[in-house]
């Protein structure tokens, strides 16, 4: 069922990007679809067969047999739509796939939804042939209107298929639900209920316009097709009648039909159009020719208006193209016509009708044509001439009737002024008139006034020269001259209207000007005639005798001083001239109004000297202050109201009016003794006794238009003006609700003009000063804001306004008279709350603080008041007919979701509402013929925008983007917030936010939908940004998502791994959001390429919005990778799917198939191909004197921050706030005028120049940010796919290495930084350098370079090792301007430098690595020496390379080393990190005497010295970070020690360097941490962790110095010293390892380490000194470590210490499996290199008994007793528990073997190191115990330890020992004496 659908997505997809359309593809598909349009709509009914298999609930369809309930719904579908119950069964089963449902209202929505994309997808082909389609190519257009000819050419039995199709359908009412109908309502696809009569309806309205659309292209039909239309027309006819005045779609459906036949009827003579005239004529003439549609056509009824207007076109058509014969039926048919009122049918029920107004302007101007085509005709042809004269005889006859008529009712002054406009002759009129211009018969007036209706639809059929008539401009000329014109009025009134309507737009504007000056037209119809005859009338109401002292200067009388009478009675305006001067008026506000401002102000002098008045508006002013009627009263106050749009003119009118009108009676007192106008009498006597209000509506729209021209120069916010406020206020608004009218429509007329002006007085309202006006005149803004947040009455008149159902007014504005003005006052109503809520907080402070009282609430409060009134005004967004009272509804909303956090409990838990926004939102998102334009006063948007106002903006539906920022804003305001509401999201029985159902009908349905608008992306990119945007937040927001704080807040740079780090630490929210997403996430991949890999816009608001559109979707992207639990099916299914469209290479057919590439990779070649952006400067081209003109301006300080002129965008930049800069701008040029004179051109050009430079930088802003936030975007789905979904990205992509797309991956990043920084644009660059971190951070562990040699070699070729060494080195230099970039480039350099050099081996003493390291490579098994032998090689190469290259980039060297000593601590951090790898990375030492030569070391060293022991103890921010750096400033030397072409070339630098001598000064290693018993952690790092590396590092550096030295005296005599200076510490070290502990703490590694490392410089010493004696306390401290570690009590368990030290308790051994045996060997592995230090101390210490623990008896404290007890723990405990881990040891920091015991890969490397301690510690202790033995005198052989059962007990450890080590061969090896030691040791015990 979804062919319909996937056509009407070619074709959108085809006009909206007609430049990537392939056009052989797109006439395939056509041609495919051809079929379907010639049947159209055309189904299978119902069958009996069918039927039968559905009731027998098993059957057979197209994809297999189906298995169906009980109760199917399936006939009762094919009941109801009359379709065939198979086709009915796959509508069910397709809706069930697509939405979830089953059920027989939804099936029934897919249907009509099919039917629909037919029937668009048609429309769409032939309105792009008929109206055009801007900017479509040729090759485009010219394949479609083939296609279209060639569907109209098809005929079938003398009928064209598809019009006679189009008529078939339009009449067939089977879908139409009766009365009784079961499925009265069915659901759409959007999950909306809709009235099905309601979706036939709209189907009915669209084949009309196909319709017309098919006659339109061809024109000339058959007569069989003719006679078909012609029967449609009263079908619709008749159905429009029975129906009613409220059925506005059936109206439509007819006029449509009606005006498709008679285009059919009407001759070619388009204007400028080329057509075959021949042709068309002959076709013509046949059709003339058809009897029988002869004999239809004039066999209608003529009383029927729809019948006349056909008599009326086929009389016109026998006329020209009949025989001669037929030309007296052809005048019958005409006169027919005419007598039955066509024209007054035609206006009325066709122009002027509702439909007709609410359509699309260019159906509007499609249907003028046809109609401007009719009367072109009828104007042209023999029979219409015959008719214009005798229509102008009867006018002339009926005007003198009028005229006639209108003397009778006048007063005998009247009578004889009667026609003085007009110049009708009274002599010969009677008493009794005919029938006026209302008659039904036409007439001229009717002829005209239908005219004037098709003009005012579409001006340019005779402003465009080449769309006019010749006829038309000779019809209106000859009319002019004729004495009809002035002898009727109402021919009079309808010509003037028909140049009104030509009056439109600046250019008609002109023309009408023009036209009626003198020179340019007849007396009657100029300028001075219509002043003239004003300035008479004035004088009729004002004899001289009454003028006295107002003098003759002014032709009008102006300027009068003397009294003059309020109200005359001796003189009647005629009603006649009363008309004609309304209609001369209305022609004058047109053009005054539609008129260029400037080209207005040049006519208005024009005028005073063509008339001789001066000024105009004089005369206006003192003839409505005349009793004349009241229609020219408000005729007047219009034509006032259309010169106020210039300031200076509106000053002038205001101060004229003010002192021309009293709102009460004696007022005005002291003015001058001019005519005046008395307001309250004329408001309560005049129009309340008529019951017409007229004047009234008319006078406060002139006090509107003079308030908005005068704008912000309104004088003292308007205090001069409050009495006519307070009159508009109390006494009109107030009363507006209890006075009678004639017509409803004046009560709301004038509702609505006083509501604006309550609004523009707010708007003028400084309600910063409100608590100054004490004492003084208030303004009226202050009156106003007081009424209503008093609730008093302006508020009442809102309520009672708005609290009126929307479904009420909707109804009563398609079915009332007064409805369309109900609804502006609706509109005024919502206006005045809006502009309120823009000052009445600031207003209510402004108040309190000056009374200190709180007299008022914010409005919002007010509202709350009543519980209805919130949700009444929120209703108004359900509204459907104006969407200007829609976006007036939402402006509303934002501000009170923006005050009430609480909002959703104030509104009812209504379906309606939530739907009235998703349908809003959907009809701004795709509502394609935007056509509505805001009024005057609406505001504008609060988002501020990127200024350029001719930007996307402009063409974006401004409701889309307030409803959607109105949903992104509330997402902050605590859940349940207004946007779960709308969005779908509510609460279940466990208070979980959950999400919306699939058939629930929301904004957020309808946001996905336009996700996948083909179109939305290049039409709209503002908006189809804001839809991703919310989408993400709504997935990233801890109500409804599963994103942590921060992860959907972007910066613009650094985005690394701290993306990484925040999303791991993140909580596991409720993932509502992402589980609704999950079933749309190949829609999104699709995205990748429909607008991820879409061409850029051209413009560059649009780019930026395409840019961030990108970027939100691969936020999106990364928000599912990094939450999806791979763990379950669906998770990982879509986890995969997102990878492999993101990184698999593509496919054949995909976008860059022919590149390779991915889409991923064609992302960052997108973002490496951004064109240099040339930052704006202000005034860099403009001329000498414009610059001079700038400084003159101080345009500088207009940009400047604190000028005022900065706003925060949506996007959360700072821009420029164009309309602030604009503002300030010309309050400078106004200074500038004032001091020098009129403004010069170099001040115009500057004052040019500043708004477009604060457009264009807002542009510069917005591209850049966007581009910024692309590559940070893309950086996230890279970091976290690479970082978290390694195995499932290898996966993605065919079982790929990970190696390889690790490194691939670097490659790319790096290529890209590199071009990048070149290209100057290191923001962009900064976030891909951290991800190549990440990437070689991910090929470190998948090489594991931490155990395992040669881990690169194995995989890549040295070439390409080196290649991107090179490459990474050559961008650090090229980035060294930007931090951003270097560093991460630094840490970059560190890991690559780990993964091609030799990794380091486990820490412990130089035997052991030198050991462990010899025997490395002669255990790998199942490796062949060759092969060996060829990883050497390769090795070799590599490391000899990267010397190379550090080297020749030496200069990187000093980058590094110049921040290593920089005092931006992370910075040095990174610095020094590299610094160590790159100086382990040097095999030829060439490196670390560069870093000598630069001093580097020398300076640490100083640095050292000079840190004091507080620094420790501070707890400033920054004291964690300087701790950090010292101790890598340690591993720095550290590494530097181990450096250089010998072992002892790197401590004799660092001993020159004075190393020892500077860690003897290093007070901080003295510094006292906190005790580890009383310490509580907070979270913080400890004192004693952070001290406790440093100390580490400086016990290896002291021991890395020593040790290669130790033969040097001097060296050794600062190592004492050493050792001296922090006697303190050395004891608390051994101290703290030697404690028990306690369950909050025992002594971790780090105590353990500490101990060790102390101990080895210990015994290095030890020789010196003999023995610990001058250390009394280190002695101490020794002996009790000793008795805890080495010789414990026998059968005494082992204490193996935590991994952690005081921050985390435990020794890890809760873990299982492989990690905690491993943690067990680790520990195991400390204890044994710390017993191995005590036993070194003891061996090196001179075997002298003072190292021994002292006993008061001897016989127990002998040294060898001790050491018979170590012995033991190593012979009894660790050699066993060694041998039984098994002797099938894997090689040396193997990391590919997991090793044949399966515990992991680390576990071999610690085997091995347990192997050497064990045997190392052996060999101390026998070695000890054999020197004591040997320097016994021989006496002491009878020693207590060496007799009897001690003796044999001694013997049986050695014996053990000596079976242990022929039983595990293996710990020979790492002590090749032992076995010789042991001999010699039991030959001395014998």
């Amino acid at each position: 069922m979804s062919s319909s659908r996937d056509l009407l997505l070619r074709l959108e997809q085809a006009f909206a990007n007609p430049d990537a359309t392939d056009l052989a593809s797109l006439q395939q598909v056509l041609q495919n679809a051809k079929p379907d349009f010639i049947n159209l709509l055309r189904y299978q009914g119902p069958n009996a067969e069918s039927r039968s298999q559905v009731q027998s609930r098993a059957p057979m369809t197209p994809a297999g047999q189906v298995v169906l309930d009980e109760e199917p719904d399936v006939l009762l579908l094919s009941d109801e739509l009359k379709l065939d119950e198979i086709l009915s069964l796959l509508c069910i089963l397709t809706v069930r796939d697509e939405l979830g449902e089953v059920s027989a209202a939804a099936a029934a929505g897919l249907y009509f939804e099919e039917r629909r994309a037919l029937l668009c997808s048609l429309w769409m082909l032939l309105q792009a042939q008929v109206l055009g389609s801007e900017g479509m190519p040729p090759g485009l257009l010219q394949l479609v209107s083939a296609y279209n000819e060639e569907l109209l050419s098809l005929e079938r039995q003398g009928h064209t298929m598809l019009v006679e199709r189009l008529v078939e359908l339009i009449q067939d009412s089977q879908l139409e639900a009766g009365p009784g109908s079961r499925l009265p309502v069915v659901v759409d696809t959007h999950g909306r209920e809709v009235d099905r009569n309601v979706l036939v309806q709209r189907e009915q309205a669209l084949l009309c316009e196909c319709l017309v659309y098919a006659c339109c292209i061809r024109r000339r039909l058959t007569s069989a097709d003719i006679s078909g239309l012609v029967d449609l027309t009263h079908h619709l006819a008749l159905k429009v009648k029975a129906a009613g005045p409220g059925a506005l779609s059936l109206q439509q459906q007819g006029y449509v039909v009606l005006l498709a036949t008679l285009l059919t009827l009407a001759p070619l003579q388009e204007a400028g159009v080329p057509g075959d005239a021949e042709a068309d004529a002959q076709a013509l003439d046949a059709l003339a020719r058809s009897t029988a549609l002869d004999g239809k056509v004039c066999g209608l009824d003529p009383a029927a208006p729809h019948c006349a207007a056909l008599k009326l076109a086929w009389g016109v058509l026998l006329a020209q193209h009949g025989a001669e014969s037929s030309l007296e039926r052809a005048g019958e048919q005409v006169n027919a016509a005419l007598g039955a009122g066509v024209f007054g049918f035609l206006r009325t029920d066709v122009v002027e009708s509702v439909p007709m107004q609410d359509d699309a302007d260019h159906q509007r101007e499609l249907y003028a044509t046809i109609l401007n085509q009719m009367l072109m005709a009828f104007l042209d042809s023999p029979v219409g001439r015959d008719a214009v004269e005798s229509l102008t005889a009867a006018s002339a006859s009926l005007g003198q009737q009028e005229v006639a008529a209108t003397a009778a009712a006048s007063t005998p002054a009247s009578q004889a002024a009667a026609g003085a406009l007009v110049l009708a002759d009274t002599s010969s009129a009677g008493a009794s008139s005919a029938a006026g211009a209302g008659a039904k018969p036409d007439n001229l007036a009717s002829l005209l006034s239908l005219l004037a209706g098709v003009l005012a639809l579409y001006p340019d059929l005779f402003l465009d020269e080449s769309q006019r008539h010749a006829v038309l401009g000779a019809f209106m000329g000859h009319l002019a001259g004729q004495q009809a014109l002035v002898q009727a009025p109402s021919v009079f009134v309808a010509y003037m209207d028909v140049l009104t309507a030509l009056a439109a737009g600046e250019k008609g504007a002109r023309s009408m000007y023009q036209q009626l000056r003198p020179d340019n037209s007849v007396e009657v119809l100029t300028w001075r005639r219509m002043f003239s005859v004003l300035v008479q009338y004035i004088r009729l109401y004002n004899p001289p005798d009454q003028l006295e002292g107002a003098g003759a200067g002014n032709a009008a009388g102006a300027g009068g001083t003397g009294g003059v009478p309020q109200r005359t009675a001796d003189f009647v305006l005629p009603a006649c001239d009363s008309l004609a001067l309304c209609a001369y008026l209305r022609l004058f506000s047109r053009v005054m109004s539609e008129g260029q401002a400037d080209e207005v102000a040049s006519w208005v002098s024009q005028l005073e000297e063509d008339a001789g008045v001066a000024p105009i508006w004089e005369v206006l002013v003192q003839l409505m202050c005349c009793p004349v009627p009241q229609e020219l009263k408000a005729a007047l106050d219009e034509a006032l109201a259309s010169l106020a749009r210039r300031p200076d003119l509106s000053s002038l009118l205001l101060e004229r009016l003010v002192a021309a009108v009293v709102v009460q009676p004696g007022g005005g007192a002291g003015q001058a003794a001019v005519p005046r106008y008395d307001l309250t009498y004329q408001l309560n006597e005049i129009e309340a006794r008529s019951e017409e209000y007229v004047e009234a509506v008319a006078f406060v729209r002139l006090l509107n238009a003079l308030w908005r021209g005068l704008g912000e120069a309104l004088p003292n916010e308007g205090r001069g003006l409050a009495h006519l406020t307070k009159f508009v206020k109390d006494d009109v608004l107030a009363t507006v609700f209890q006075r009678t009218y004639k017509e409803e429509r004046q009560c709301w007329e004038l509702g609505a003009a006083c509501l604006e002006h309550c609004r523009l007085c707010i708007e003028g309202f400084n309600p910063s000063g409100a608590g100054d006006t004490n004492g003084t005149a208030k303004p009226p803004g202050y009156e106003v804001l007081t009424d209503i947040l008093g609730e008093r009455a302006v508020l009442r008149a809102c309520m009672r306004i708005l609290l009126a159902p929307v479904e009420q007014l909707a109804a009563e504005r398609n079915g009332a008279p007064y409805g369309a003005a109900k609804e502006a006052a609706a509109l005024a109503a919502l206006r005045l709350l809006c502009a309120v809520l823009e000052v009445d907080a600031e207003f209510v402070a402004a108040v309190r603080r000056a009374t200190l009282t709180a007299t008022y609430e914010p409005l919002d409060g007010v509202l709350r008041h009543d519980r209805s009134r919130i949700p009444a005004l929120l209703d108004y967004v359900r509204y459907p007919h104006n969407p200007a009272l829609q976006l007036t509804a939402l402006r509303l909303a934002a501000h009170l979701a923006e005050r009430l956090p609480d909002l959703v409990h104030l509104l009812p838990d209504d379906v309606r509402l939530v739907g009235g926004f998703a349908a809003c939102l959907q009809d701004a998102l795709f509502n394609t013929d935007s056509t509505w334009a805001e009024e005057e006063g609406g505001g504008t948007l609060a988002a501020a925008r990127s200024g350029d106002e001719g930007g996307v903006s402009d063409s974006e539906d401004p409701r889309a983007t307030l409803i959607l920022t109105l949903l992104l804003g509330a997402l902050d305001q605590p859940a349940p917030n207004l946007t779960h509401l709308l969005a779908g999201f509510n609460y279940d029985a466990g208070m979980n936010l959950v999400g919306p159902g699939p058939s629930q009908y929301n904004v957020l349905r309808v946001v996905l939908e336009a996700l996948g608008s083909p179109t939305l992306p290049s039409q709209h990119p503002h908006l189809y940004e804001q839809c991703l945007e919310l989408v993400h937040d709504l997935a990233a927001a801890p109500d409804t998502g599963d994103s942590p704080e921060g992860f959907h807040g972007f910066s613009l740079a650094g985005q690394g791994l701290e993306l990484v780090h925040d999303l791991a630490a993140a909580p596991d929210i409720g993932p509502a959001m992402l589980d609704t997403l999950r079933s749309r996430w190949p829609g999104f991949a699709v995205l990748l390429d429909t607008l991820a890999l879409a061409p850029l816009p051209e413009a560059a608001a649009a780019r930026a919005a395409s840019l961030n559109s990108r970027a939100w979707l691969l936020k999106l992207l990364a928000l599912e990778l990094h939450h999806a639990d791979l763990a379950l099916a669906h998770h990982a299914q879509v986890a995969q799917g997102l990878l492999e469209a993101l990184f698999a290479p593509p496919e054949a057919g995909d976008p860059g198939s022919s590149s390779g590439q991915s889409r991923m990779q064609q992302l960052l070649q997108l973002v490496t191909s951004f064109g240099p952006l040339d930052k704006p400067q202000l005034g860099r081209d403009a001329p000498p004197e414009v610059r001079r003109m700038l400084q003159s301006l101080d345009a500088d300080s207009l940009f400047a921050g604190e000028a005022g002129t900065s706003v925060i965008s949506p996007r959360g930049y700072v821009l420029y706030d164009v309309r602030a800069v604009k503002n300030s701008l010309l309050q400078r040029y106004n200074d500038w005028v004032s001091r020098h004179g009129p403004p010069n051109d170099a001040l115009k050009e500057a004052c040019r120049l500043c708004l477009a430079f604060a457009q264009e930088s807002n542009t510069f802003v917005d591209e850049v940010a966007g581009q910024t936030t692309l590559t940070a975007s893309w950086c996230a789905v890279t970091t976290i796919a690479f970082s978290r979904r390694l195995e499932a990205l290898v996966s993605a992509c065919g079982g790929a290495s990970p190696v390889e797309l690790c490194l691939g991956g670097a490659e790319d990043c790096l290529g890209a930084a590199s071009q990048l920084v070149a290209d100057g644009k290191d923001t962009l660059a900064a976030p891909i350098c951290d991800v190549l971190g990440v990437l070689l951070a991910c090929l470190q562990e998948r090489l594991g370079a931490a155990a395992a040699p040669r881990p690169l070699v194995k995989t890549i070729p040295p070439p390409r090792c080196l290649e991107l060494l090179d490459a990474l080195l050559a961008t650090a230099w090229e980035g060294r301007r930007s931090e951003a970039v270097r560093l991460p480039l630094y840490t970059s350099l560190g890991t690559y430098l780990a993964l091609t050099c030799q990794a380091e081996a486990p820490a412990g003493p130089p035997a052991v690595l030198e050991s462990l390291l010899k025997q490395g490579d002669s255990r790998q098994p199942g490796t062949s020496g060759s092969s060996a032998a060829q990883l050497d090689e390769l090795q070799s190469q590599l490391e000899e390379g990267v010397a190379g290259l550090l080297q020749a980039h030496s200069r990187v060297l000093g980058l590094l080393a110049a921040d290593a000593q920089g005092p931006n601590m992370a910075q040095a951090a990174v610095a020094l990190t590299t610094l160590v790898a790159v100086v382990g990375s040097d095999t030829s030492g060439a490196l670390p005497q560069e870093i000598h030569a630069l001093g580097l070391p020398t300076l640490i060293l100083q640095g050292l010295a000079n840190t004091p022991a507080s620094l420790l103890s501070e707890r400033s921010p920054g004291v964690g970070a300087r701790l950090q750096v010292l101790q890598l400033q340690l591993a720095l030397l550290n590494r530097l020690c181990l450096a250089g072409p010998t072992p002892t070339d790197g401590p004799q630098k660092l001993f020159l360097a004075q190393a020892l001598v500077r860690l003897s000064g290093f007070q901080l290693l003295d510094a006292q941490p906190e005790d580890p018993y009383t310490y509580n952690a907070t979270g913080m790092v400890s004192q004693r962790r952070r001290l406790g590396g440093i100390l580490v590092a400086a016990l290896r550096l002291a021991l890395g110095v020593l040790r290669p030295l130790s033969h040097s005296g001097a060296v050794r005599e600062q190592a004492l010293g050493l050792v001296d200076a922090h006697a303190r510490t050395w004891v608390r070290l051994l101290l703290d390892a030697s404690h028990v502990g306690n369950r909050d703490w025992s002594p971790g590694a780090q105590e353990v380490e500490q101990a060790e490392l102390a101990l080895q410089l210990l015994a290095e010493v030890l020789p010196d000194t003999a023995d610990l004696a001058a250390w009394p306390q280190l002695h101490e401290a020794f002996s009790r470590l000793a008795a805890r570690y080495l010789w414990p009590a026998p059968n005494s368990q082992l204490f193996l210490p935590g991994p952690v030290g005081l921050d985390g308790a435990g020794s890890g051994m809760e873990e299982e499996g492989p990690a905690a045996a491993a943690a067990d060997l680790q520990a195991r592995a400390r204890v044994l290199g710390l017993r191995c230090a005590l036993a070194l101390c003891v061996y090196r210490g001179g075997l002298t008994a003072s190292l021994f623990p002292y006993a008061a008896d001897p016989s127990t404290a002998h040294p060898l007793v001790f050491l018979k007890n170590a012995l033991a723990l190593v012979v009894h405990q660790d050699m066993p528990f060694l041998l039984d881990l098994g002797t099938g040891l894997v090689p040396f920091n193997s990391r590919e073997a997991g090793g044949q015991n399966g515990m992991g890969p680390d576990m071999d490397v610690l085997q091995e190191v347990l192997l050497y301690r064990t045997s190392h510690l052996a060999e101390l202790l026998v070695s000890t115990y054999f020197e004591l033995l040997r320097a016994q005198p021989q006496n002491e052989g009878q020693l207590p330890e060496l007799q009897g059962k001690r003796r044999e007990e001694v013997r049986g450890i050695f014996a053990a020992l000596e079976q242990l080590l022929q039983r595990g061969s293996l710990l020979v090896k790492y002590a090749d004496t032992l076995p010789l030691l042991l001999r010699r040791t039991v030959g001395l015990l014998q």
